[in-house]
């Protein structure tokens, strides 16, 4: 297949299709041809074989996604390979102590955690999380904050008016059309099928399911405000709709959790208000609506935060260090 690329050797490999960095690319292999740009994508058992089969020219093993980092885990401790894994993209699903499959899922998690050089982290809640539930110290974690997709805008797009919740994972769309009962803009909300069943649909919202990106992108691009609307959670979520947003100078309101209060300060670049309150989120955006001034505000605001630390390059340097230091520390153990 066309868009696969065999390791180099002393590189570290990953199967991340990161190709935005010219600083990530030059130092990092992929089992992708990222000069691509955006190649599709592999089943992750075949992601996991093909980093299996690359670790011996490897100087370590990036793996990204849960299912893809404890499979190639498994296949490297039954091999007893010597060759350095690092894990990232590692999302947690809600502690199920009542479930025995949950039980015994975690425990083996655990165990196959313990022997990687470490995890890297999109929040720094997260770091808490990954000691706790698989049992490893601090130091095996490091934060390293994401970077927007979407290159930054010279100035921020004003919009028509409308609002757009947009996003599948932990999004809490009951609570953001509740907010929405009194508020007469338009709205739209970009999910997922069956994420807004059995909730009251204002007739000012719209529903659209199984978009495209670029239909998500146009819908990013006219709206005026963009709320994220989440549960509460351990998870690390909501990131990349907010960089994005924010990228494009719009005003972001998203709810306060583990995923979204490393990217916004409240009041400066962007809202966060509290889980479920759906009057605080009502109020936030009917002050954003009415004060065109406000929302320029924080969308200059969030450009500068994207310029200032959410950049590509400024992510690919972050990442760089932050494996080396685990690498670092391992060998120095």
């Amino acid at each position: 297949m066309s868009s696969l690329q065999p390791a180099t050797h002393g590189k570290l490999l990953t199967n991340m299709a990161f190709w935005q960095s010219r600083l990530w690319t030059g130092r990092v292999s992929s089992i992708y041809d990222v000069s691509s740009r955006e190649p599709d994508t592999l089943p992750w058992w075949r992601e996991v074989w093909l980093l299996f089969l690359g670790r011996k020219r490897a100087e370590a093993i990036l793996t990204m996604g849960i299912r893809e980092s404890f499979a190639y885990a498994f296949l490297r401790r039954i091999s007893c390979s010597r060759t350095p894994q690092i894990m990232t993209e590692v999302f947690l699903d809600p502690p199920r102590p009542r479930s025995i499959p949950w039980r015994i899922k975690t425990k083996l998690q655990r165990y196959l955690a313990r022997n990687t050089e470490g995890i890297l982290a999109s929040s720094r809640a997260e770091i808490a999380f990954y000691q706790e539930r698989f049992g490893i110290p601090a130091q095996k974690v490091r934060y390293v904050p994401l970077c927007a997709t979407l290159p930054a805008t010279d100035h921020p797009t004003p919009g028509d008016g409308s609002i757009l919740a947009a996003g599948r994972s932990q999004r809490d769309y009951p609570t953001f059309l509740k907010a929405m009962t009194d508020i007469p803009a338009p709205a739209v909300i970009i999910c997922g099928r069956g994420d807004v069943d059995h909730c009251e649909i204002p007739p000012q919202v719209e529903i659209r399911t199984e978009v495209s990106r670029d239909e998500y992108l146009d819908g990013l691009i006219r709206a005026s405000i963009v709320v994220v609307p989440l549960h509460p959670t351990n998870r690390s979520t909501g990131q990349v709709v907010i960089l994005e947003a924010m990228s494009q100078g719009k005003t972001v309101i998203a709810t306060k959790t583990a995923g979204t209060v490393d990217y916004i300060q409240d009041g400066v670049n962007g809202r966060l208000v509290s889980p479920g309150d759906d009057r605080e989120l009502a109020t936030a955006v009917r002050a954003c609506l009415e004060t065109p001034a406000l929302r320029e505000q924080m969308g200059r605001a969030a450009l500068d935060t994207i310029r200032s630390h959410h950049l590509p390059d400024q992510h690919a340097r972050l990442m760089l260090e932050a494996i080396h230091s685990l690498l670092s520390t391992k060998s120095s153990l």
